[in-house]
Formats: structure tokens, C-alpha cells, sequence
């Protein structure tokens, strides 16, 4: 989190104020400086520079004796929130965030922050509304993204594996070279016991370039296991186009071919089995099924 807070606290040194001039109504030229406006809060200026030197700690410190004086100041509470986030230390960022998120909900990252300080501490449910809360004002893809993945993850630690799956779907919509995701996704719909959502899941990521093996095993074994034999054919053949030596994968489509009718083609898979491993512990079995069948 450390990356996320310092990039916006630059944003925040850079937006600082210029100094303000004194220009002629009529003829538009600067006729003298004026003085700078009185100060209508805080100033987090040291506080700024220690951030930039990634001081982290003294920084916050010059907040910690800011905010007596100025309990109520947004700026002050958002910038000591992430800073305590950013040192590990939730349980007192919490409620300052959680006071930020109230003064000035479309601040942006203030729920983020917030979420992931709640996360921290155990509160799952509060940190789930947070993040939800922040897809609803952040229009930062990055940050909506992260906001998503987080919400899957937690979801799925409550058991809610049809929401932590809709997550992870807006995740790919977010960024669809992001692979890796629909292997989550798949590994999702089979804990939730959705064979036809993780075949499914499995064949787009197959198409869009995410050709696990892994994981198209298991949904193959799954349909498999639920007599869903053709099916389980199908999924055996792509984990082969994947990774055309995985035995276990040439072994469970001999098996389904046989279930299907097509003897010659389960044999031809035995055959290839036995090639692939000569040492398993069905080989005697395996050979014996192709000398009878006159192919050995």
C-alpha cells in the first residue's frame, strides 16, 4: 500500500497553491504582488517533505500534533490516514478514515484506504463495504481494479463465492490481459460446485490465451466424476493442446473415450499413456487391456 499512498500525496505537493498577483482590471498587466491569502487550515508543508523522503513515520508524527489543533480538517486527518495505513498501524487509522469517508465520501481513495485498514484488522464485512464504496465515486482504473480484486478476496473468505466470482469477472473487464484471473475464476465455480460456469470460465480463458492445464484437469475430473462423460472429453482434449505430455490428462480421456463407445480412440490414448508412463501403477493393467485388444 506504501506505492498507492506516496502517489497521492505528490498529487497533493504538486496542487499546492501559487503565490497570488495583483492584476490591472483594464489593462490586464500585474501591477504588484499580493499577499498571500491568510491560511484557512493546517500547514502540512514538512509534512509534504518528509512524505516525498519517504519518512514516513515523522511525518506522521507532525500530523499526530496537527490534529489537536485542527481535529476537524480534511486534509490533515486524509493525509495521517493513509500515513498510518502505509505503517501498519490500522487500528488508529480506522476511525480517522472512517471520519474522512463521512466529511467527504468522494474523496478520492479515502474508502480504499478505509477497506483495506479494516481488512487489516479482521473486520471483513466493513472492508467490503468500503471497497464497494469506492467503485461507486473512484474513476481511477487502476485503483477500481485493485478495488475489485480485494472484494473477491474477502468475499471468498466468507463463503460468498458467487459474489467473489462476479468480482473477479469485472476484474477481466477492467483488464483483460490480466490471465491469471480467469484460473481464479475457474477454481471459484468448482468450490461453489458450478461445473458448467468453470467449464465455461476455463474455455474463454483457453481462447483468450490462458491455457492452464491445472486447471482444466480439474473441471475435466469434475465432469468426469458426474458422469458428464462427452463433456469431460471435450476438456481433456484442450488440457492436451495445452500440454500434450500430461499423462494424468492422456490417461482420464482413454477413460472417457471408453465411456463414450469410442474404443479404438481409448486405446490409442492407452497407448499413449503407457508411452508417457511406463512406471505407473496401472501399467501391468493398461497392457494387459492393450495385448488383449491385439495393440501391444
Amino acid at each position: 500500500m506504501k506505492n498507492w499512498t506516496l502517489a497521492l500525496l505528490l498529487v497533493c505537493l504538486i496542487a499546492l497553491p501559487a503565490a497570488a498577483q495583483k492584476v490591472d482590471p483594464l489593462t490586464g498587466e500585474v501591477v504588484e504582488q499580493a499577499p498571500p491569502p491568510e491560511p484557512v487550515g493546517p500547514d502540512l508543508s514538512e509534512a509534504y517533505g518528509l512524505v516525498k523522503a519517504q519518512d514516513f513515520k515523522a511525518a506522521e508524527g507532525i500530523l499526530a500534533g496537527l490534529q489537536e489543533e485542527w481535529p476537524d480538517d480534511e486534509r490533515l486527518l486524509a493525509l495521517r490516514g493513509e500515513l498510518l495505513v502505509a505503517l501498519g498501524k490500522t487500528a488508529e487509522a480506522v476511525p480517522i478514515l472512517s471520519k474522512v469517508a463521512e466529511m467527504a465520501p468522494e474523496r478520492p481513495r479515502v474508502h480504499f484506504q478505509l477497506g483495506t485498514a479494516l481488512a487489516s484488522g479482521g473486520d471483513r464485512v466493513g472492508a467490503i463495504a468500503a471497497f464497494g464504496k469506492e467503485l461507486e465515486y473512484s474513476k481511477e482504473s487502476q485503483v477500481r481494479l485493485l478495488a475489485h480484486l480485494n472484494r473477491s478476496m474477502l468475499l471468498q473468505q466468507e463463503r460468498q463465492l458467487p459474489e467473489a466470482a462476479a468480482e473477479l469477472r469485472s476484474v477481466l473487464e477492467l483488464d483483460p490481459e490480466r490471465l491469471e484471473v480467469w484460473g481464479d475464476l475457474t477454481t471459484l465455480y468448482l468450490e461453489a460446485g458450478e461445473i458448467d460456469q468453470a467449464a465455461a470460465a476455463f474455455k474463454d480463458g483457453f481462447e483468450a490465451g490462458h491455457r492452464s492445464s491445472r486447471h482444466g484437469y480439474s473441471v475435466g475430473a469434475r465432469l468426469f466424476k458426474a458422469e458428464r462423460f462427452a463433456e469431460a472429453v471435450g476438456l481433456f482434449r484442450l488440457v492436451l493442446e495445452a500440454e500434450p505430455t500430461h499423462a494424468r490428462a492422456v490417461r482420464s480421456l482413454a477413460a472417457s473415450l471408453e465411456k463414450t463407445g469410442e474404443k479404438e480412440g481409448a486405446l490409442d490414448q492407452w497407448a499413449r499413456y503407457l508411452e508417457l508412463a511406463p512406471g505407473a501403477q496401472d501399467a501391468d493393467q493398461v497392457a494387459q487391456k492393450l495385448r488383449a485388444a491385439g495393440k501391444l
